[in-house]
């Protein structure tokens, strides 16, 4: 054979492989995306539907309610009062309108408490954007919790999600009676 010959069959073979390899990668990688993709999709699910979910033990006595137009919406999900919290300046909620929603934010952890379904908060994102599940369980002092993860990225994070993750969570956590110091 000559070695013009046998460069024609190596280039050959190798741009054949090149394309078995690539065509394996993009199965195997739609495959394993496909599975992922299901799960994510119940994940997601679950997810939205704990931050849309009504408590019935959340009061709807509202007459408390602060005089904004804002304010005269159904909070009374997760997800409602996160947007309005994080939306405090933009909508120029005053002191006595801040404070309302914070009671409302401790209301709801409790209410979610009543109904045997607490919750935690953690954030998670940043550079790298969010890895870990949105949504998972965790038994905390013989308690079943449900721990949502909210997802940022890297300047999303502000002093207002700060907060509203504090209020919603020590209040759950006084409920279940965590230390703080241990975590249990």
């Amino acid at each position: 054979m000559r070695k013009k010959d046998a460069l024609f069959i190596y280039k050959t073979v190798t741009q054949h492989l090149k394309k078995v390899i690539l065509i394996s990668f993009l199965f195997l990688t739609t495959f394993s995306n496909a599975q992922n993709s299901v799960h994510q999709t119940e994940s997601n699910a679950e997810f939205n539907a704990i931050m849309n979910f009504v408590p019935k033990g959340l009061s709807t006595d509202l007459s408390l309610r602060p005089n904004n137009r804002f304010l005269h919406e159904q909070i009374n999900t997760i997800g409602m009062l996160k947007v309005h919290y994080d939306l405090q300046e933009i909508l120029k909620f005053n002191e006595p309108e801040i404070k309302w929603l914070e009671q409302r934010i401790s209301e709801l952890a409790v209410a979610f408490y009543l109904e045997q379904k607490p919750i935690l908060i953690e954030h998670s994102g940043g550079y790298s954007g969010c890895l870990d599940e949105w949504l998972r369980t965790e038994t905390i002092n013989g308690i079943e919790v449900t721990i949502l993860k909210f997802c940022y990225g890297c300047t999303d994070f502000s002093v207002n999600d700060e907060n509203f993750i504090g209020i919603f969570n020590n209040r759950t956590e006084k409920l279940i009676s965590i230390d703080r110091t241990t975590g249990k």
